[in-house]
């Protein structure tokens, strides 16, 4: 009980549920600040892989799964995550494209009626120089067995068509998660001020635009506070 009552001293809080709902947001701060560090890391890929100027020009790609036939079946909206993996025994490199639950339904339903057949991910991507967007096949790789689980490897030769896939792959993905994360934060922040005034280490609110807030100021305070991670 002595142990308990110092760590909520410690953290600059004697109540409770107090310390918990601060531990929650400095949680969430720290989500923030990951998933913003993996959006950096994806506009230096983008970069290397297709210059600064298309970065700036498709800041959002929109991603469509396409049958044989035309038919759309996963849009962008169903991928959770996209990730890069080396095979260092054969030097290739895969593009993992991780659904969430309700896509990994669907293409394990879809994979296991068309083994054989092809899948068109289609990019909508804007063209300056005509002033046009246009659904453009990224790649089309062949359906060899059903797709059970939550992930779908794309397999190519090189670590340049890896980040170019990527490129457009994660995009919806990655942005979509840096909203969520400003968004689960500004929600659970602007519930703890009707009841508290806010802490030191915890900002009032995150920018709803993708430009970075440093949290790190935030984050010392917190962890010398006591909310370690």
């Amino acid at each position: 009980m002595l142990c308990a009552v110092f760590i909520f001293s410690f953290a600059g809080c004697s109540d409770p549920e107090r310390y918990e709902k601060e531990k929650e947001l400095v949680g969430l701060l720290r989500e923030y600040d990951a998933v913003y560090t993996t959006y950096m890391e994806y506009l230096d890929i983008a970069a290397e892989a297709h210059g600064n100027a298309f970065v700036e020009s498709q800041p959002d790609i929109p991603i469509k799964f396409k049958l044989m036939d035309g038919q759309i079946f996963l849009t962008d909206e169903h991928i959770k995550q996209v990730t890069i993996s080396h095979n260092t025994d054969n030097d290739t490199y895969a593009v993992n494209i991780i659904y969430n639950e309700i896509g990994a339904d669907i293409i394990a339903e879809v994979s296991s009626q068309h083994i054989g057949e092809p899948i068109y991910i289609v990019a909508s991507l804007y063209y300056d120089h005509i002033d046009m967007w246009q659904d453009d096949a990224i790649v089309a790789p062949y359906i060899n067995s059903a797709i059970t689980g939550s992930v779908s490897a794309i397999t190519v030769s090189s670590k340049k068509e890896a980040n170019s896939l990527y490129t457009y792959l994660a995009s919806k993905s990655i942005n979509r998660s840096v909203k969520n994360a400003i968004l689960n934060y500004n929600t659970k922040c602007s519930e703890y001020v009707k009841k508290y005034s806010l802490s030191e280490y915890l900002p009032n609110s995150l920018s709803s635009d993708t430009g970075y807030i440093d949290i790190s100021d935030y984050l010392q305070k917190a962890e010398a506070a006591g909310f370690t991670e």
